[in-house]
């Protein structure tokens, strides 16, 4: 027996010094990796949300800004229910709820670790809250975009996505610069995804976004759009759009579209009937829209610029003229026994079809084609905005009758955007260059630092000096001589009115589209302008 007490003593006193050393080499030889481990399954990562960065107008005023804020969230679970009551009281009168509903809802998640019970609390607020010390209640950082000029430019500004994300507009093209860099911190946490002090093992801050100043002067934005709101309940129309662009830098002034919406009241996004009110929100003067007698500048500027008339050459004009079949009259349908002989200049003044008609079978169809293409209808101005489109009916040149070509001479049979027709207007006005149409001229950094500067400089010359300069006093001319009502008082300004038909479903609609495409001051022109009224009531023409 003696022998056996022995033996497990022997045992157990081996068993012992195997396990006190098994214990010591693993203190000396594994003791970091499993600290390290578990305190690897401690530590976990939050993100550090920045701060969305400002949208300015061309003078600093803001145009969209992110408000920092707070949401106020609770975790019933940590709170334990015999605070509810006390805590519901104190956050009530703060959060303007109500005490006994907000204590029904603690309750009726007493078992939750992350219940939102107010977002978007102003800072003030935040600090009265914080200064409670409630078990269970902590502040999330956040922000609210907000639009201190309410309806203006609401569809070039854009809008931000449920994630806080540029889903729209500059919103969407400066994404990038605007929201910043997400920062994080790693540590242990709270149950609000707070980090507990002393645990704190790398962290980095968040680099809030850049500020982003447009080209768009908000006066000036604000006076565009009073006039269109005046004159579309005037004309009964469906909308109407305005822009203004430097002629040299390519810089947009002003682009306005009405109706619009309120970018902080999302009431004002939807139809009567609940459904979204695309029109209200969308850019429309980035997609195509037959332009129709404004574009007879382009057709002349390409017959001057090429020799095939000059500002004296006589071109007939009967009132009508047929081509495969159809019949095109002017816009007064005057058909004269013989026909009238009139320079470029009076044709231009009378916006006559059939004259522009003349002067275009002039063009060789690859020569017509050429300078579309230069003068960049062809293709998207490449203006930095998202779901830019490019001109309609450009394409398929082959397969185009007489008929076409003798339509498109005269602003038919092609849609344009009102942005290529501004454009168009800029490349008279600046002595034949085109220019480059952008919403922002530059980025700045926290500090006010530039760090991106739009270019300016021209793409190409489209048409020459010479050939600019007949087309500024041909376009002058209309409105001294013909269209006196688009005078300026203190400015010369040059112009061409424009009415073109729509259609729908192959049939044309009672209401068409009438436009503008002028220039001032006529003898150093630093601004151009494209006015579109669409479906004003009839007659709805563009020299009305």
């Amino acid at each position: 027996m003696r022998r056996r007490a022995k033996i497990l003593r022997l045992v157990l006193t081996a068993a012992l010094l195997l396990m006190i050393g098994r214990l010591g080499w693993f203190q000396a030889t594994q003791a970091e990796e499993v600290l390290a481990r578990e305190e690897a399954r401690r530590l976990q990562e939050a993100s550090l949300r920045p701060v969305r960065g400002p949208l300015l107008d061309r003078n600093g005023r803001p145009l969209a800004v992110s408000i920092p804020q707070r949401n106020v969230v609770a975790s019933p679970f940590h709170m334990e229910a015999r605070n509810f009551a006390r805590v519901a009281a104190s956050l009530a009168p703060l959060l303007g709820q109500d005490a006994a509903e907000l204590e029904q809802l603690l309750h009726e998640n007493q078992d939750s670790q992350y219940l939102v019970l107010a977002r978007n609390v102003d800072l003030a607020t935040a600090d009265q809250i914080a200064a409670l010390v409630l078990p269970g209640i902590s502040l999330q950082e956040t922000s609210q975009r907000v639009y201190p000029q309410g309806d203006a430019a609401n569809q070039i500004i854009g809008y931000l996505n449920s994630e806080g994300e540029g889903a729209y507009g500059l919103e969407a093209q400066y994404e990038e610069a605007l929201r910043g860099r997400d920062g994080f911190v790693r540590a242990e946490l709270t149950y609000d995804n707070a980090p507990i002090l002393g645990t704190v093992r790398s962290s980095m801050p968040a680099e809030d976004g850049l500020t982003v100043v447009s080209t768009i002067d908000i006066y000036l934005q604000r006076a565009f759009e009073e006039a269109l709101d005046e004159v579309i309940e005037r004309e009964d129309a469906r909308r109407a759009m305005a822009v203004a662009l430097d002629v040299h830098t390519g810089e947009i002034l002003a682009l306005a579209m009405r109706p619009g919406a309120d970018l902080g009241d999302r009431s004002s996004w939807v139809k009567e009937d609940g459904t979204l009110d695309v029109e209200r929100l969308t850019n429309w003067a980035v997609m195509p829209l037959p332009p129709g007698s404004s574009f007879k500048t382009v057709t002349t500027a390409i017959a001057l610029e090429e020799g095939l008339l000059d500002l004296s050459t006589l071109i007939p004009d009967s009132g009508q003229i047929e081509i495969d079949g159809w019949t095109i009259w002017n816009w007064d349908r005057v058909v004269h026994v013989e026909p009238q002989m009139r320079t470029i200049g009076q044709l231009l003044q009378t916006s006559s079809n059939v004259g522009l008609i003349h002067v275009g079978q002039r063009i060789p169809h690859e020569t017509f084609q050429r300078y579309l293409q230069a003068f960049g209808f062809t293709e998207p101005t490449g203006l930095d905005f998202p779901h830019e489109s490019a001109a309609n009916g450009l394409t398929g040149w082959e397969e185009k009758r007489p008929v076409d070509w003798a339509n498109m001479y005269i602003g038919q049979h092609l849609e344009v955007t009102p942005l290529q027709m501004v454009r168009a207007g800029a490349v008279f006005a600046n002595g034949g260059k085109l220019v480059r149409p952008h919403l922002v001229r530059e980025i700045q950094n926290a500090a006010g630092e530039t760090v991106w500067k739009a270019p300016t400089e021209p793409l190409r010359t489209v048409i020459s000096e010479q050939t600019a300069a007949e087309m500024r006093q041909l376009m002058v001319d209309i409105i001294e001589e013909a269209y006196t009502q688009a005078r300026v008082p203190g400015y010369t300004a040059g112009g061409k009115t424009g009415t073109a038909q729509k259609y729908e479903g192959g049939r044309e609609k009672e209401r068409g589209l009438g436009d503008f495409l002028g220039f001032a001051p006529a003898s150093d022109p630093r601004v151009a302008m494209f006015i579109l009224i669409d479906e004003p009531k009839p007659p709805g023409y563009g020299g009305t």
